[in-house]
């Protein structure tokens, strides 16, 4: 139910009185030397009533602006009453050299008083018992200014002061160096926070974006704040700070002003000589591009997710030219994959390619703890409408199964969801048919995202991206060292990190520079190498036989039934991989079941070799098992093409999800695990000796690759392997086993 106007007009009134308290608290209690300017060229007027210096009211508490008395008194003398107070000699309206905020600090105030509301408010929020709270102030430039406010705030002249006074950091401030010497349970901070910590302080921590947490700080956090962007209402209110004695300026959120309104944007502005003009400036002014760095062109992609990377990169410069129209341009991409891949990298790689901005925004970022759906809908708004004043910009969107999906069980946040999800459909719908917006998002789990934000028009293109495949694997080593190790050869490197996620690597990088630092020279090759295997610690090398026996099962079983190329086999440190290339299929039965068959080729060798399998094809959510059962619980319940007949009960990412209350469709689905898994031994005990050489070589090299491995390969008949694709669920069950007894077997 919406509040009445009144109460409205009171919240407003409020908050602004705030922020001017706020603000005269600072140059009262001597903050003017990083708070304040001096205004030196300030135009006189002559005036028949004395004007004493004027100070940072903003609005009185009466709720009656300044120029409002003087209006009254003006018509006062026009309606023949004379003159009301004695004439007095002309004079600058704000006396001698004024004081007036800087625009970074009004910036700051205005949105700390907008999210608070007043001071008593303040307190109660951030001065709880034992309280560490993280504020993501929106903007790196401002982190620092509102960790000063907020402790002038808190000081005994200051407008919310506590006797237990918080202690204020920014983030960055409070882990310790990677090149110090840590020991204790709290060695990831510095001194100075680990003492606040142990002498129960309370705590408020600064930084840019919400996400902008280190894994060591999280499990201290008692909550988790965010600023408001800049509104319509805001900036006015900014404005009124600037420019005191002029009328306030009515600024909608549509206004192009407030998706410009940057605190560099606003040091300039105030420059100007009053809001009007300020306002105009700032229509006219575009967000600046900072895209610093290595370009897409050597980001570590496949040639499958470059293509349409590049494809939206072309079609962003025709546009731009005029050679197509903006019906012409891919809408956008939704990126999914695990996590670490590098999804969040691409939007401003793509804006970097063309030179144009790019707004990052997720629910996180729209959503305070006490956030309502009507709350973070006008966020989205707003954020939506900075992109659309910046045009042409990319929009990203993060983490975007954060929002929900209407199709689950209905419960008591449903309706949040649905008022939500539509909110974020309107902001998508309303860019369709205006220029110059692309709008990319990007998800872990794709399953969980709502149908309706997945269809074309809204996203165009599914981009599904993978950690960095072994051939890859120096190019993103590569795009972590920048200039470092330039002209050195990373092969030995990539190979120690086959398996590797895009962050792994990263960090790995990290690691390695923390290395050299502490012997205080250069970054060495070596340095990378003992990096990688400190984060990756070596496994007792007798079971680097059976991994090499895993990964060559795969590669035979794969290459046999027609269904993949094998490119490289590795054992690293802690596994082993197999990197194939998978050949498209008709998507029937058949092949299906060949997919099943390459999954299960490494368990099924382990039983060949070792009579017994280990739980290497199991574990993770993309482990052998695990994808294998997806495969097969689809056949059943998704495609329509096993035992439980054409009814479609759910799509293939959550068709799993069915088997733990359906114990019918559990024992299909096993059935065709255990047939793919005898076809798979049937295969290897016919190469059983190929098998043998192949591991054995892969064991003594840690690589097999290139001719080596198309030498094993020439030996095998691609393809020529045929699964039965008329067999029913039933007859699957009745089809001999296709093994014949072996003994164990051992390396030579």
């Amino acid at each position: 139910m919406p509040k009445p106007k009144e109460a409205t007009q009171d919240t407003d009134r409020e908050w602004k009185a705030f922020a001017a308290d706020i603000l005269n608290g600072l140059l009262e209690n001597g903050c003017a030397s990083w708070s304040h300017r001096t205004v030196r060229d300030v135009t006189t007027r002559k005036s028949t009533k004395p004007k004493p210096m004027k100070k940072l009211t903003g609005w009185d508490h009466s709720g009656f602006a300044n120029d409002d008395i003087d209006s009254m008194l003006d018509e006062l003398e026009a309606e023949g009453f004379g003159p009301v107070l004695p004439p007095c000699p002309e004079q600058e309206i704000f006396g001698s050299d004024p004081q007036l905020p800087r625009a970074t600090t009004a910036m700051a105030a205005v949105r700390i008083a907008k999210r608070f509301g007043n001071a008593d408010d303040l307190r109660t929020a951030l001065c709880g018992s034992l309280s560490v709270t993280h504020i993501a102030a929106g903007a790196q430039e401002q982190v620092g200014i509102i960790c000063k406010i907020l402790s002038s705030m808190f000081e005994p002249e200051g407008p919310c002061y506590v006797h237990d006074k918080p202690k204020i950091f920014s983030v960055t401030d409070v882990m310790a160096s990677q090149a110090s010497h840590r020991t204790g349970i709290l060695s990831e901070f510095t001194e100075d926070f680990q003492t606040c910590l142990i002498e129960n302080r309370k705590i408020i921590l600064v930084s840019k974006a919400p996400e902008d947490i280190p894994a060591a700080l999280s499990p201290i956090l008692t909550q988790r704040l965010t600023l408001p962007f800049v509104d319509g209402d805001m900036l006015s209110a900014i404005f009124q700070q600037l420019f005191p004695a002029a009328k306030p300026l009515t600024i909608l959120d549509s206004d192009p002003a407030v998706a410009n309104a940057t605190a560099e944007a606003l040091t300039l502005c105030a420059r100007a000589h009053g809001p009007a003009a300020a306002l105009t400036k700032l229509r006219q002014d575009k967000v600046q591009m900072v895209h610093d760095g290595p370009s897409l062109a050597n980001f570590p992609l496949p040639a499958t997710v470059r293509e349409p990377l590049d494809q939206l990169i072309a079609d962003l410069a025709d546009w731009r030219s005029g050679k197509i129209g903006w019906q012409d341009v891919q809408r956008g991409i939704l990126l999914y994959g695990p996590p670490g891949c590098g999804k969040t990298e691409i939007p401003r790689l793509i804006a970097k390619s063309v030179n144009i901005p790019v707004f990052a925004g997720s629910m996180a970022t729209w959503q305070s703890e006490t956030a309502r759906a009507s709350d973070i809908c006008r966020e989205m708004r707003l954020f939506f409408n900075k992109a659309k004043a910046a045009a042409p910009a990319v929009l990203f969107i993060d983490e975007l199964d954060s929002f929900g999906d209407r199709a689950r069980p209905q419960d008591q946040n449903s309706s949040w969801t649905d008022m939500v999800i539509g909110g974020l459909l309107e902001c998508l719908d309303g860019y369709n048919g205006l220029e110059g917006v692309v709008v990319i998002a990007a998800t872990n789990h794709l399953y969980k995202i709502d149908t309706a934000l997945r269809r074309p028009g809204r996203f165009d293109r599914l981009v599904s991206i993978d950690h960095p495949t072994p051939e890859l694997m120096p190019q993103a080593f590569r795009w972590h060292l920048h200039k470092n190790l330039e002209g050195v050869d990373l092969g030995e490197a990539a190979l120690a990190a086959t398996g590797m996620t895009g962050a792994e690597v990263a960090a790995t990088v990290r690691d390695a520079r923390a290395i050299a630092r502490r012997h205080k020279r250069e970054l060495l090759v070596d340095d990378l190498l003992t990096a990688i295997h400190n984060r990756r610690p070596s496994i007792d090398k007798s079971l680097h036989w059976q991994i090499a026996v895993h990964e060559c099962g795969h590669a035979i079983a794969g290459y046999l039934v027609g269904r993949a190329i094998p490119h490289l086999l590795t054992i690293h440190g802690n596994g082993g991989a197999a990197a194939m290339s998978r050949v498209p299929s008709a998507l029937r039965r058949a092949d299906y079941e060949k997919d099943l068959v390459l999954l299960m080729g490494g368990r099924a060798a382990e039983k060949l070799i070792f009579n017994a399998p280990s739980g290497g094809a199991g574990g993770d959510a993309e482990s052998d098992l695990a994808q294998a059962t997806r495969i097969a619980t689809a056949l059943e319940v998704s495609f329509g093409l096993g035992g439980s007949g054409l009814v479609w009960l759910g799509s293939p990412d959550k068709a799993v999800e069915r088997m733990s209350f359906d114990r019918g469709l559990r024992d299909r689905v096993q059935s065709h695990l255990e047939m793919a898994e005898q076809a798979a031994i049937s295969i290897l005990q016919t190469h059983l000796q190929l098998l043998l050489e192949m591991a054995t070589s892969l064991l003594e090299t840690g690589a097999l690759t290139g001719t080596a491995l198309q030498e094993f390969l020439s030996r095998l008949h691609a393809g020529k392997i045929e699964l039965d694709p008329d067999s029913s669920g039933a007859e699957a069950q009745d089809q001999e086993k296709m093994v014949a007894d072996h003994e164990k077997l051992e390396p030579s």
